[in-house]
């Protein structure tokens, strides 16, 4: 039986979870140890980022992340705001 989405219910999830559905769409390739070391620091999905593709494209994943959840980590907000990129 499906169930009906329930707003309230996104609004109660952490951040983590709201963003982890969005991140296995996205990054197919990310392994449960990967989602365990975001959640548990949100400043290591820039390394797992880079690990994966590199110096030429982690920036463009991790910008589309932030823009497709803005408001969701204040700490990787302020890193967004803080990174100089090149």
């Amino acid at each position: 039986m499906e169930h009906d989405r329930n707003p309230r219910h996104d609004q109660d999830k952490s951040w983590f979870e709201q963003a982890k559905d969005w991140m296995k769409e996205q990054w197919d390739w990310l392994t449960d140890d990967d989602y365990r070391r975001v959640e548990e620091r949100p400043d290591e999905l820039e390394v797992v980022l880079r690990d994966h593709y590199g110096d030429e494209r982690w920036e463009d994943e991790y910008k589309r992340f932030n823009q497709q959840y803005p408001d969701l980590h204040p700490d990787l907000r302020q890193e967004d705001k803080d990174r100089t990129l090149f």
